[in-house]
């Protein structure tokens, strides 16, 4: 039975997922480093003597046996307490206690999202290396199918579930489920309110992030320009375009248009938005919130502006920086 520290077995795993995310985050960036050496110089041949008289023939000279080479000691691994975060959660955590074996299960909101898929990836490391059991059900992005989703974990007796921002009017059902039948739900990623049946949430400030952007296109637009925004039905989506409407208070920037993003159509349909809302208001911006949905924005800036020095092309911007998003930056459809 393996052993842990903890007070509160919940709030740990919910610190734990924290750290996964962080990590999830970060790559790697060792350098692997070679290096060769110089040849020996070979000794210089000794002239050969001439053979004497052979005597009579005496027994070959049995070879001495090598002594076996000994392993080399493996080195022994660091404790975790040396790493100070960690002995910090340990010694505020409280006595050993026995680690159950628990079944885990994640509600996954859309693992299409690239974003998405890197927090249910760090959920499932961090799981793994609790030892517990693992499984999880695809929404697609679909409102209609998170609570058959979450029913569906439920139904398999799992211990807890994992969630990556779903708002809680979207499973109201299953949260009360799953409060009734004593299973915690934990939330990983954008900011979710209310809160009134997650036994936890960690996420990133979204109205700082939404700041952030803004002062980007305020670099962006110095003699200020019309912008349209996308919206999405979501307390991180509304903290976002919060952020937005403060960095934008005394600008010349104008917000001319806002509408929300179909979470059942996100790519092509934002496509088709963007496509006729460009035609529309002609604006110099382009904000969306939710970070798949930049796909389909993107699709259409590259089809309406071919060329990516085009100075009419409108500026994207969205969050995260998703390996697709990246290849748009690159490409010329997204900023």
């Amino acid at each position: 039975m393996q052993k842990m520290k903890s007070g509160l077995l919940w709030r740990l795993l919910a610190v734990l997922m924290a750290f996964a995310l962080i990590a999830a985050a970060c790559g790697d960036d060792d350098d692997d480093t070679s290096t060769s050496q110089e040849p020996a110089e070979e000794p210089a041949e000794e002239p050969a003597e001439e053979p004497a008289e052979e005597p009579a023939d005496e027994p070959a000279e049995e070879p001495a046996d090598e002594p076996a080479e000994e392993p080399a000691d493996e080195p022994a691994e660091e404790p975790m307490d040396d790493d100070p975060i960690v002995a910090a959660a340990m010694s505020a955590a409280g006595d050993l206690v026995d680690l159950p074996n628990i079944s885990a299960g994640y509600l996954q909101w859309i693992y299409a999202d690239e974003a998405g898929k890197r927090i249910e990836d760090a959920a499932e490391d961090a799981i793994n290396f609790l030892g517990w059991s693992y499984t999880t059900c695809d929404a697609n992005g679909d409102p209609a199918q998170m609570p058959i989703c979450g029913n569906q974990l439920l139904d398999q007796d799992v211990d807890v579930i994992f969630t990556d921002g779903i708002p809680e009017a979207f499973i109201t059902d299953v949260l009360e489920r799953a409060e009734s039948e004593g299973v915690p739900v934990i939330s990983a990623g954008g900011e979710v309110e209310p809160r009134d049946n997650y036994i936890a949430s960690f996420a990133s400030d979204d109205t700082d992030m939404g700041v952030q952007l803004a002062e980007y296109l305020k670099s962006q637009l110095p003699d200020g320009g019309d912008i349209i925004v996308q919206s999405f039905p979501a307390a991180w989506s509304a903290k976002r375009q919060a952020g937005l409407a403060s960095a934008l208070e005394g600008s010349n920037i104008n917000i001319v248009d806002t509408w929300e993003g179909d979470p059942t159509n996100l790519v092509p349909g934002t496509e088709a938005d963007v496509t006729t809302k460009i035609a529309q208001f002609e604006p110099d911006a382009i904000w969306i919130d939710f970070s798949v949905a930049s796909i389909g924005a993107a699709n259409a800036i590259g089809a309406l502006f071919p060329d990516a020095g085009d100075p009419d092309r409108p500026l994207l911007v969205t969050f995260y920086a998703n390996p697709t998003s990246v290849e748009d930056i690159r490409n010329g459809r997204l900023d």
